[in-house]
C-alpha cells in the first residue's frame, strides 16, 4: 500500500515548488508607478507661406496653446523673427495648432526656404502640466507650389458677397474680380483661421 502524505508534508512538498511567474509579473505591475506622459511637439509644418502647424503628443489646454506670445517664427535663416502670428486655431482633439502669421502682404515665410519656430514652455496640456523648456525647430521646410483654391462663394447682403479661399491669399484687387450684376467696387480683405475671406463690396449699376 502506497505511503499516503499529510497535509503538512503536501505542504512543505510546496514550498519546493518553484514559484509561477505569474505571481512575478503581479508583483512588478502592483509596484510599477504610473507616471504621466510628459508633453511633447510631435511635428512642425509649414502648410503654405502664410501658416504653420504645430502637432502636440497629447491635448493641450486652449488658453496656453491660443497665445499667440507662445510661438515665434523665424524665415529663411534669420534671426529676425516675422512680424509675429495672427491668429491661432486648435483642433477638435486639441493635438494641433494652426498658427496664421501677421495679416498683410509683406508677412510670409520664403518659399523654398526653411524656417525656425519656437514653441514657449507656457503651453500646457489639458491637465495644466507645461512642456519642460522651450521646443525649437530650425529646419522647417518651406515649400507652397499648390495654388490657392476657392473654397465657397456666398452673398452675404444685397450688394455684398464673400469668397473663402483654402489659404490666406494677399495682393487681391478689385481688377482680379468680375461680376456679371455689376461693377465692382471696394473690397476688404480677412485673413481667418485656415481660410482668408475676401469680402467684396459690389456696386451694381443701376438700370
Amino acid at each position: 500500500m502506497p505511503e499516503s502524505i499529510g497535509i503538512s508534508g503536501f505542504r512543505e512538498k510546496e514550498k519546493g515548488q518553484k514559484r509561477s511567474p505569474f505571481a512575478a509579473i503581479n508583483a512588478a505591475i502592483a509596484a510599477l508607478e504610473l507616471k504621466p506622459t510628459e508633453l511633447l511637439v510631435d511635428s512642425v509644418t509649414a502648410k503654405n507661406l502664410k501658416q504653420i502647424e504645430i502637432k502636440f503628443n497629447k491635448a493641450v489646454d486652449s488658453t496656453t496653446a491660443g497665445d499667440v506670445a507662445n510661438y515665434e517664427v523665424y524665415d529663411n535663416g534669420s534671426t529676425t523673427k516675422v512680424a509675429g502670428v495672427y491668429l491661432t486655431e486648435l483642433s477638435s482633439d486639441s493635438k494641433t495648432v494652426l498658427l496664421t502669421l501677421v495679416n498683410d502682404a509683406t508677412t510670409k515665410l520664403t518659399n523654398l526656404s526653411t524656417a525656425k519656430v519656437v514653441v514657449k514652455k507656457a503651453v500646457k496640456d489639458a491637465d495644466g502640466v507645461a512642456l519642460a523648456a522651450d521646443y525649437t525647430n530650425d529646419a522647417v521646410a518651406v515649400s507652397d507650389v499648390t495654388r490657392p483654391t476657392i473654397a465657397g462663394v456666398t452673398q452675404t447682403g444685397p450688394n455684398k458677397i464673400k469668397v473663402a479661399f483654402s489659404e490666406p491669399v494677399i495682393d487681391a484687387s478689385t481688377g482680379n474680380l468680375t461680376v456679371d450684376a455689376g461693377d465692382m467696387g471696394t473690397f476688404q480683405l480677412s485673413h481667418k483661421i485656415k481660410m482668408s475671406v475676401l469680402l467684396c463690396t459690389l456696386l451694381v449699376e443701376k438700370v
